[in-house]
């Protein structure tokens, strides 16, 4: 799950008010900080589980790991195509 730390805070405020909000509280939130209702079902799963502070400690850990895969594959490709060039 890839959510902003805005987005975070706002479900965190709802949290607060409702652990365990119904479908359509959901679906209402999510169109109010622009995720689906899945992401928004998936997200109040997890921070009953952890707590949303240890969440947002998850879920950028999680955010970080995939931009460094990311980047590691950039640098892998770059590497592959002026290895490319230099046999051409």
């Amino acid at each position: 799950m890839e959510i902003t730390l805005h987005q975070h805070e706002q479900l965190t405020k709802f949290y607060e008010q409702n652990r365990v909000p119904s479908i359509l509280q959901e679906g209402v939130m999510g169109e109010s900080v622009g995720l689906d209702i899945c992401e928004v079902d998936s997200w109040f799963t997890q921070c009953r589980i952890l707590g949303p502070e240890k969440l947002w400690a998850e879920i950028s850990l999680r955010m970080k790991k995939s931009e460094e895969e990311r980047k590691k594959k950039e640098r892998e490709e770059e590497m592959k195509k002026k290895k490319e060039g230099e046999e051409a």
